[in-house]
């Protein structure tokens, strides 16, 4: 058998490129994410409207999805659902003075008594 020396592979440019670091970065971020995503345990829920997250169209109606979005979900429909009800609901607010913030300031008062005299006459029906 003759000796034979094996040489090293060798590349065009000599040396083996390296990933950027970006890449890299990315890489172990998307990993993660998948990583996260199976962890996470799914729920069914009933969403009442349509919700957008990465240009994914969720709702309304019964889904599976992640916990972490079903909670964000939740809370947006709580959120949209109170402010539907302060908007149509009566309420009576008071424009105070301009405040150190350069706004007014509003005081929220019962809508039965907003139209009455705020001289102090009317107490015994305030209360």
């Amino acid at each position: 058998m003759a000796n034979t020396v094996k040489k090293p592979l060798e590349t065009k440019g000599g040396k083996r490129k390296r990933k950027s670091t970006k890449q890299a970065r990315a890489n172990r971020a998307a990993n993660m994410r998948k990583v996260r995503m199976s962890q996470e345990s799914k729920l069914t829920v009933a969403l009442r409207m349509q919700h957008f997250v990465n240009g994914i169209v969720y709702g309304p109606g019964k889904i599976t999805i992640l916990r972490s979005l079903a909670t964000q979900f939740a809370k947006e429909e709580a959120e949209q659902i109170a402010q539907q009800r302060n908007l149509f609901n009566g309420r009576g607010v008071i424009i105070g003075k301009v405040g150190p913030t350069g706004f007014h300031s509003l005081v929220d008062v019962d809508p039965d008594t907003f139209e009455l005299p705020m001289d102090g006459s009317n107490l015994a029906l305030r209360i």
